[in-house]
């Protein structure tokens, strides 16, 4: 152990600034190998910068060139000098007296990991989220929260621990939210808070996790949570099944959806065990004044949960598929077949596409969306959109339409 003498001589010595750069390299070295090994890197900036260590060290050292300096060297220097009895480590120590190795980080971070584990196990150990502690995925993400966003992590455990589902009952996002954080907003989807949460219901509730919005909202709905049940909604014509749509059926009126009153229906059928899924609501009239044979499901767009929950409901189907010749169109259609493999689509050839092709030349942009078109059903559509470079709409082929779904339904 170096004396209080020593140690005031090293401090007058090596506190000068041209001793600044050895001491860092030294530094860096010990809080890799949690001692001070090998050899070190070193430019000298200033020619006193250079004139200082080569007295030191007694060699003759250059400005700006790049010079590996060895630890024992630096060692010998101490020994042979009024040091004598300091080791590199005791310089760095002397100067850096709060230093941690990484080793040493490491370990006091695992012994503080483990506490904070310990303390959450006791405090949920009665409750039924414990099975989180037993899933190495999701112990890994928790380490990772303690670390760097406790605050996250204790609402995510506070939120699972009030999920809807444990009481029977469900719950809007926006309003749960508010109860575990005073945020409405705070689980909104998309947002880092709500993807840790989704986590860790996959990880209690062995589900798979998934970017899909369509995929969140499934999970979410799986632990008692509804994220918009009022404007989650699609129009539907012709279904049969229950007093309430036989009546609209009867009245040629169309009946919209919303997954909030769909999850206290039962009983649903398609008329004629046929359903058209279509995009655009426009065609609603024309199939009003067609007094078709078979129901219709109108996504008004891109799909959202309760066309999914509605079609999972209807047991007996044949289901055929519209929608816009476009990439984003083309991209839906893909989607929903995704969902469900048997559907059958419809105008997705020639006739269609240049009975309806718009004016409008499409941007490379848009064009680069079909390169995630696959399905082989739509590779003619798509080869159509990148030769002509101009989208085809439902709205002009709705004649086309209703005709083949006709003779469709005379053939099955």
């Amino acid at each position: 152990m170096i004396t209080v003498n020593i140690k005031t001589k090293l401090r007058d010595y090596f506190g000068a600034d041209e001793f600044r750069s050895l001491l860092v390299a030294l530094k860096n070295k010990y809080v890799i190998y949690e001692s001070c090994v090998g050899s070190i890197s070193l430019v000298f900036k200033t020619e006193d910068e250079a004139l200082k260590v080569s007295k030191l060290l007694g060699q003759n050292f250059k400005v700006n060139q790049k010079y590996k300096i060895k630890v024992s060297s630096i060692q010998k220097s101490l020994d042979d000098s009024v040091f004598e009895g300091t080791t590199v480590d005791d310089l760095v120590l002397l100067f850096y007296p709060s230093i941690k190795s990484n080793k040493e980080v490491k370990k006091i971070t695992d012994e503080y990991i483990d506490e904070r584990l310990n303390d959450y196990r006791k405090l949920y150990e009665k409750s039924k989220i414990m099975g989180l502690f037993d899933n190495v995925h999701c112990l890994k993400r928790m380490n990772y929260l303690i670390i760097h966003d406790v605050k996250l992590l204790d609402n995510v455990l506070s939120a699972m621990c009030n999920l809807p589902v444990f009481n029977n009952s469900v719950e809007y996002l926006s309003l749960f939210a508010t109860k575990i954080t005073d945020n409405p907003h705070y689980y909104d989807l998309d947002t880092h808070e709500s993807n840790i949460f989704l986590h860790f219901i996959c990880y209690l509730f062995n589900l798979t996790y998934s970017n899909k919005r369509k995929d969140k909202i499934e999970v979410l709905e799986h632990a008692g949570i509804l994220v918009d049940a009022v404007s989650n909604f699609v129009i539907t014509y012709n279904l049969i099944g229950n007093e309430m749509l036989d009546s609209f059926k009867n009245n040629l009126t169309p009946l919209t959806l919303s997954l909030a009153n769909l999850s206290k229906m039962d009983n649903i059928v398609a008329f004629n065990d046929t359903i058209l899924v279509i995009e655009n609501p426009s065609f609603i009239s024309q199939i009003i004044n067609k007094r078709i044979n078979y129901s219709v499901i109108i996504t008004s767009g891109n799909s959202n949960l309760v066309v999914y929950k509605l079609l999972e409901k209807i047991k007996s189907k044949v289901i055929y598929f519209n929608g816009d010749l476009d990439p984003e169109g083309l991209l839906i259609a893909q989607n929903f077949k995704d969902n469900f493999p048997n559907i059958r689509f419809v105008g997705y050839d020639y006739k269609y596409y240049y009975n309806g092709i718009s004016k409008n030349v499409l941007t490379a942009s848009r064009l680069k969306k079909l390169d995630n078109i696959t399905d082989d059903d739509l590779i003619v559509v798509k080869d159509l959109l990148l030769k002509e470079q101009r989208a085809s709409y439902q709205e002009s082929n709705y004649n086309l339409i209703l005709n083949d779904i006709n003779e469709l339904i005379g053939k099955k």
